[in-house]
């Protein structure tokens, strides 16, 4: 009986001490950047089928005076975006309303309720029956919207948040990314998928550089004319359309526009540059006549001449209205000091007809503002800078005199500089030294701001990436290798502040935790194992080739037919009208491709292709396309026979390589004519068809989500033999 009495009272305690664990209080939940406050509750919410995106009825008479974009979206396209990214990401289908929220729905309300002051702040409040957004301005909901999906995803069924307050806001201003898509080209769907990177990390400005060129050796520099120079804007205006050259390498009004519309959709201002009177061989291309050769060289303009400003303002006139960000930047980086006073009237008036004219707020990197012994500053203090270096100008004494500055510093305690492929450690930001080294007022010793008449002149800050080696060098996938890290550590720093007592593995594990968000910049492919997708040949027969890996990637035979016999049978491809649909797109890095064959070409055609790329064999070479650029090797050998071809891809440094028969043979590499230096180039393996040109047979073909070691492609090769 004393027995009994001791085990009903120690079953009371575990009662009682479990109870507790389902009584408490909710831990604050993992968000990129971190939130600035949270309060947990008891319970969770789970969004079931059914539910709504409920939209408060005020959201017509929002007025985001502090908007840096013109027209911004307004709160039914934030929740137009948040059904979007719901269903891409949970599978979930919500309807999106206007009018009151009943139990079980998510509510999205402008005004006080928020509670925030920040024009970027929101609240949200999770109950057991309701999840409410809350801000000042649709982009302050926007955010909010952010949190609540990095939040879901982390629950096992996609749909679920803890009960809990948050209230949250930014630090700074301007949160942004700059990218030279004049030397590199990027297309519209990529932008596109980069302003929503963006948003999900709670960026705001996303700066692109619209024209710039190839280096010139000197003033006489015959090869002015045909250097490379790109100009991304294609207008059917026949006085200025010869502008865009370049096949496809441009934006038509309505393809631009369409990268605005994404951008404002996801909160983000697509801050749009003309870089003058440097880097301006596009110009001068163009118009010759506005070129400074042989003063110096024709990248910069002569600013001794009437119609170099003519010509210039004509370029605004003609692509200003294109524009829905509030603030245009105007370059304005690497002139020669011999040429300051001509270079600071340029500045002024190039940038009072911006504000004049088109009623857009004027800025430019700061170079040159202070090329006067005396540091003189006669540069209009209503242009915003853009500080990059040092060397070039001060940044105690701009802010000091009243400039808004942004740091983007190439130097200081850590660069916010990546040059892809420079070599000297340029190629990408040690993300681990950037989140604990940068911050907007540090520039390094004798330039950090300190007292608050200069912090108070501090707007943000920017990372950026520059192909000063051009566009075949670096492709876009290697550029979101490079990136992507970075993007969610100044987010974070921008965010909430200074982040010296971060603690890296946990910052770092986090991010992955709430992944990228609603896009697949990383290429990846749904696998349930390391082996992607294996296509049986053995016993094979009718028009499907079955996929054994397990994910059941079943492809579509059309044109080619099977050969041989029992368990040595091959597909034969016979050209163009040979193809096998696999439609699995296209695979990022860290992958293998495996496959045999007896290759009948005898010129490169088509073996494999996506709408990223292709793969062209015959029985000397082997090339892969990426970005429109070829990058191919010569086999050491006439493969006159049947060949086991293997590809591992991965980022740079590493790079991808070729095997033949089981052995190392070579890497895809580019040679950079400006370093005279040949680098590695990582390349991603188009998987939506096979055929489409190859002649020949095909007997194995497996794809690995993994770069398979030299020991492991060699026993492949000799398994299949």
């Amino acid at each position: 009986m004393k027995f009994l009495t001791t085990s009903v009272w120690l079953l009371a305690i575990l009662q009682v001490s479990f109870a507790g664990k389902l009584l408490s209080a909710n831990t604050q939940p993992i968000v990129v950047p971190s939130l600035k406050s949270w309060t947990g509750g008891k319970g969770e919410f789970l969004i079931k089928s059914g539910a709504r995106i409920v939209v408060a009825s005020n959201y017509k008479q929002e007025n985001d005076k502090n908007s840096r974009m013109e027209n911004p979206a307004d709160l039914k396209q934030v929740a137009n975006v948040l059904a979007e990214d719901i269903m891409a990401l949970s599978s979930l289908s919500l309807k999106v309303v206007i009018g009151t929220p009943a139990p079980g729905d998510v509510y999205l309300q402008l005004g006080y309720h928020a509670n925030v002051t920040s024009d970027e702040g929101y609240t949200m409040k999770t109950s057991s029956s309701s999840v409410v957004v809350s801000g000042q301005t649709s982009r302050g909901i926007y955010y909010g919207t952010r949190s609540l999906l990095q939040i879901l995803i982390q629950s096992k069924n996609k749909r679920t948040l803890p009960v809990g307050d948050i209230k949250d806001w930014p630090t700074y201003q301007i949160r942004g990314f700059f990218l030279d898509d004049a030397r590199k080209f990027f297309p519209v769907s990529f932008l596109q998928d980069y302003a929503r990177f963006m948003g999900w990390f709670k960026l705001n400005t996303f700066h692109i550089h619209l024209n710039d060129n190839d280096f010139l050796a000197n003033a006489t520099d015959p090869t002015w004319k045909t250097k490379y120079a790109g100009f991304r804007l294609k207008t059917n205006n026949p006085k200025l359309s010869g502008l865009a050259r370049g096949e496809n390498e441009w934006y038509t009004k309505e393809q631009f526009q369409a990268i605005q519309n994404v951008a404002k959709a996801n909160a983000l201002t697509i801050l749009p540059e003309f870089d003058s009177p440097a880097h301006s061989l596009a110009f001068v291309q163009f118009k010759p006549e506005i070129g400074s050769y042989p003063i110096l060289d024709n990248s910069y303009l002569n600013l001794n001449k009437s119609e170099t400003y003519d010509f210039m303002k004509s370029v605004w006139d003609e692509f200003a209205p294109w524009f829905d960000s509030k603030t245009l930047h105007i370059g304005a980086d690497e002139y020669p000091s011999s040429q300051t006073a001509q270079f600071r009237d340029y500045v002024n008036t190039i940038a009072r007809y911006i504000w004049e004219k088109h009623g857009k707020k004027p800025q430019v990197w700061g170079t040159g503002i202070e090329f006067d012994k005396n540091q003189t500053l006669s540069i209009d203090t209503n242009i915003t800078i853009s500080h990059w270096a040092n060397w070039e100008d001060n940044p105690r004494n701009l802010t000091n005199n009243g400039y808004k500055i942004i740091n983007i510093n190439d130097g200081g305690p850590v660069s916010s500089y990546i040059v892809p492929k420079s070599g000297g450690g340029g190629d990408k930001i040690d993300s681990v030294q950037y989140l604990a080294k940068y911050n907007p007022p540090i520039f390094g010793t004798g330039y950090n701001l300190e007292d608050q008449k200069q912090l108070d002149n501090v707007l943000g800050g920017m990372f950026s990436v520059w192909f000063d080696n051009l566009g075949p060098s670096t492709t876009r996938w290697e550029t979101h290798s490079f990136v992507g890290d970075t993007m969610a550590t100044i987010s974070e720093i921008l965010w909430n502040g200074s982040q010296n007592n971060t603690d890296p593995k946990v910052f770092f594990s986090n991010v992955k935790t709430v992944t990228q968000g609603p896009v697949n910049l990383k290429l990846e492919i749904t696998s349930k194992s390391d082996t992607l997708l294996n296509f049986t040949f053995d016993g094979a027969h009718g028009n499907v080739l079955k996929d054994s890996s397990g994910n059941r990637y079943d492809a579509k035979i059309s044109g080619a037919k099977w050969v041989g016999k029992n368990f040595a049978q091959a597909l034969e491809f016979s050209g163009k009208s040979s193809v096998v649909k696999v439609e699995l797109g296209t695979k990022g890095f860290n992958s293998t491709l495996f496959m045999t064959l007896d290759i009948s070409s005898t010129r490169p055609s088509t073996l494999l292709s996506s709408a990223e790329g292709e793969i062209k064999i015959s029985q000397s070479e082997i090339s892969i396309s990426n970005d429109n650029y070829t990058y191919g090797i010569q086999f050491n050998t006439t493969l006159a026979k049947k060949a086991d071809i293997a590809i591992t891809s991965a980022a740079y440094p590493v790079g991808s390589k070729l095997y033949l028969d089981g052995k190392y043979l070579a890497n895809f590499t580019y040679f950079i004519p400006r370093t005279s230096k040949t680098v590695p180039m990582g390349l991603v393996t188009p998987l939506d068809y096979i055929g489409k040109g190859f002649s020949g047979k095909m007997s194995a073909f497996q794809v690995y989500d993994r770069i398979l070691s030299s020991d492991e492609i060699e026993g492949l090769s000799k398994e299949v033999s």
